[in-house]
């Protein structure tokens, strides 16, 4: 007679736990982009810095969800898979935000963004005495 398999072992075995580390790695690696840029931001820093702090909690469920993840069954992986799916879409439009909000909007670095759209940043600066203080590096 054959052994019952349990449910962690049949999720484990189809697979499912492979795609949800990797979405864990991925929303891991968006949280760690969203803090270089929330702590280099120039403008809507208290916004930035919020949205920092959600993004910093989540990576501490996220990585207790990793501790747990090898003893759940197929439905709820399947579950936790599509919560770390929303999650990674939301975190990666506050990462998006962040790059869009936290920039300098100076009249100084408006111009300096406009003309390295441009043209190469050599050419953007030509005339001026020094770069802006975000341009480019």
């Amino acid at each position: 007679m054959a052994e019952p398999v349990t449910p962690a072992a049949r999720a484990a075995s189809a697979g499912g736990v492979a795609p949800l580390l990797k979405l864990l790695a991925e929303c891991t690696a968006v949280v760690d982009s969203l803090e270089l840029l929330a702590r280099a931001a120039r403008s809507h820093r208290e916004k930035c810095a919020v949205l920092l702090g959600a993004a910093l909690n989540s990576k501490l469920a996220l990585e207790q969800v990793a501790e747990v993840a090898v003893s759940l069954d197929a439905p709820s992986l399947l579950q936790l898979r599509r919560v770390c799916a929303s999650l990674l879409a939301a975190l990666r439009l506050g990462e998006t935000r962040v790059k869009l909000y936290g920039r300098c909007v100076c009249s100084l670095c408006m111009q300096a963004r406009a003309a390295t759209q441009a043209a190469p940043r050599r050419a953007a600066f030509k005339g001026m005495a020094s770069p802006p203080h975000d341009a480019p590096r």
